[in-house]
């Protein structure tokens, strides 16, 4: 099975997290997906979080991360996701992110229900944002909410969304969360007088 990955999925389509602790794994792998959404969208990716398991074992801290995270951007930024091999997860970034999110609105604003609501959900942002940030976070998602003319609705599912943004700025820029948030709240800003 790792000759078929290896022939499958170049160096470059391969991000190995086996020597990483779970908190640093999550955020390595959430920046790396959102680098490829922006670079190379539809791209087929593989992901290792430990090799030489045996099916069936328990996963290990890392794997459950992994999943975690793939479950967060299932259906926003990445179109699939399945177990390739024991520690193993073969994926497929979305060919076009934004619209991913768009379709996800108008499925809330529809019925009130997104697939994250039917099936496993990310964390609550409520609880997932620190508190100290969360009135700043909540003021991001409702500038987003105005500019791009949604639902009220949709508050918690634009927040969730504003601080996976703001988590994947803080690591690319080398920010705090909460320098990150205030640089997405001027960016708001920018986008609404430009419109």
């Amino acid at each position: 099975m790792q000759e078929y990955e290896d022939s499958r999925f170049s160096a470059h389509q391969r991000l190995d997290l086996q020597a990483e602790g779970p908190r640093q794994a999550g955020e390595r792998l959430l920046h790396w997906i959102q680098s490829r959404s922006h670079e190379d969208p539809g791209s087929e990716l593989l992901v290792i979080a430990r090799r030489g398991g045996t099916p069936g074992s328990d996963p290990v801290p890392v794997e459950r991360e992994v999943e975690r995270v793939l479950r967060q951007v299932d259906r926003k930024l990445i179109d699939w996701w399945h177990p390739m091999t024991p520690g193993s997860f073969a994926l497929k970034v979305s060919d076009d992110p934004q619209m991913a999110l768009k379709r996800r609105v108008k499925v809330l604003q529809d019925d009130g229900r997104t697939a994250d609501t039917l099936s496993a959900a990310g964390p609550d942002p409520d609880t997932d944002i620190p508190p100290d940030l969360l009135e700043l976070a909540r003021s991001v998602a409702l500038l987003r909410i105005e500019r791009e003319e949604l639902s009220a609705g949709v508050q918690q599912l634009i927040l969730r969304e504003i601080w996976v943004e703001a988590q994947a700025l803080a690591m690319e820029e080398r920010l705090s969360f909460g320098d990150a948030l205030g640089r997405l709240k001027k960016e708001e800003l920018e986008l609404t007088y430009d419109d």
